[in-house]
């Protein structure tokens, strides 16, 4: 059970899991590759920044975002993300290759996801898909052939039962989500018509929603801006974001996302929609109730102290004054 960034965690992964080539006795191993935090935004001396900018892409072939401005900035912190995905993805292969030359490969499930969106604004820390959709890699050449991309409606939920179902134990008593298995071995088995979402990172940002493979559901339970920046808010593209995610949010929001994929026309309150918003409001507020979710009953305490060891932690990470003054420029938003 290792952390830190590729480069210092897969030799070990390498070296640890090499000495179980000649054994039969089973093995997890859950190695975090951390490349792709935004380590690269972060202003400590000790971090490496050259070798990732050396692997980015050139900032005039990077794709902006449709849902966040295109700025010089803003590319170039694309640009080094795209190379902390190609460092990663180099050092992954390295991974598997081992796996390969050891004769591990064959009955080793390999899992490979991550545990949120894309770390800019308006996906991480939101529930729009730029938030919530995961890489969710999966390989394992004794159980299922590979070279697909499989197009459903799956969580990390269902990860502990796909895992489970590969070991051929018995599945325990109260564990939620499906087998992924039934997906993988194109086989019957696997049935879901619609996921459930929270936003539960943020303090004091109460927020559910439904997904089905063609709309999404919204409801925002407390007041807030229309989207919360968090980090992004003490970092140094803030002053090129505006202040447009500073207007207060909607209570409720929809979204057909076979017109609308980035999630940018909300259609709450369309009479033309007012059928697909009442089915899944009720579904969604259905399951609310089921879970017994304290976001029905309004604004969820935290813990004592949370917000401001959030606030604190932020300002020793990226160097922010009391006065709400970044060393580099000033970021207006903190005032709100």
């Amino acid at each position: 059970d290792i952390a830190d960034l590729s480069g210092n965690v897969i030799p070990v992964a390498m070296r640890e899991l090499a000495k179980r080539a000649d054994s039969e006795q089973p093995f997890l191993a859950r190695i975090g590759l951390q490349d792709c935090h935004t380590h690269y935004q972060d202003s400590d001396a000790t971090f490496n920044f050259s070798y990732y900018t050396d692997k980015a892409c050139a900032k005039d072939t990077v794709q902006p975002l449709p849902f966040l401005k295109d700025t010089p900035l803003m590319r170039s912190d694309l640009a080094r993300y795209a190379g902390c995905i190609k460092t990663m993805d180099e050092q992954l292969g390295k991974l598997f290759d081992m796996l390969e030359s050891s004769g591990l490969a064959e009955n080793t499930f390999v899992v490979f996801t991550t545990d949120h969106g894309m770390p800019f604004p308006r996906a991480k820390g939101t529930l729009y898909d730029s938030g919530t959709q995961c890489a969710c890699i999966m390989r394992w050449p004794k159980g299922f052939a590979g070279g697909r991309a499989i197009d459903a409606l799956t969580g990390h939920i269902d990860l502990l039962p796909t895992i489970v179902d590969a070991a051929g134990a018995e599945m325990p008593e109260g564990v939620e989500g499906q087998s992924l298995l039934p997906l993988l071995q194109e086989r019957e088995g696997f049935e879901r018509d619609c996921i459930f979402l929270e936003e539960a990172t943020i303090p004091d940002s109460v927020i559910r929603a439904v997904r089905t493979n063609r709309y999404k559901y919204i409801v925002n339970f407390v007041p807030g801006p229309r989207v919360q920046l968090a980090e992004a808010e003490y970092m140094p593209l803030r002053p090129e974001l505006g202040d447009e995610h500073l207007a207060p949010r909607p209570r409720t929001e929809l979204y057909d996302l076979e017109t609308d994929p980035w999630e940018m026309n909300n259609l709450s309150g369309s009479g033309e929609y007012a059928g697909v918003q009442a089915e899944l409001a009720n579904t969604l507020h259905a399951y609310l109730e089921e879970s017994h979710d304290p976001a029905l009953t309004g604004r969820i305490e935290r813990a004592e102290g949370e917000i401001d060891r959030w606030s604190d932690f932020y300002r020793r990470k990226f160097r922010v004054g009391a006065d709400g003054t970044f060393d580099r420029f000033d970021t207006p938003s903190l005032a709100h």
